[in-house]
């Protein structure tokens, strides 16, 4: 995670597609307010282990961010598909799994 003040919002796709070229598994960015009203731009990149020196690295040259913030976490998938079926059988027959 990254805060960027000092960019336009015509310059963010720019930087996802270089971003998800570099690696990046997906990339958020969320506009924001930060002190005395100045907008900035806070990018959320997913990542591999192994990608995040040369994405830390692009997002320093490219927008002169003077770090990023590190945020470990754990995904837990779940198949889509038996979502959308159990989810069906429950409005079709009233039943909860």
């Amino acid at each position: 995670m990254t805060n960027v003040d000092n960019i336009t919002c015509e310059q963010v796709p720019y930087l996802i597609e270089e971003l998800m070229k570099l690696g990046a598994k997906n990339v958020h960015v969320v506009p924001a307010i930060t002190k005395k009203g100045r907008p900035e731009h806070i990018f959320l990149i997913d990542s591999e282990e192994e990608t995040l020196d040369s994405l830390a690295e692009f997002m320093a040259l490219e927008t002169g961010a003077l770090g990023v913030r590190v945020l470990t976490t754990e995904h837990y998938p779940f198949d889509y598909f038996l979502y959308l079926f159990l989810m069906g059988l429950k409005r079709r027959y009233g039943k909860g799994t």
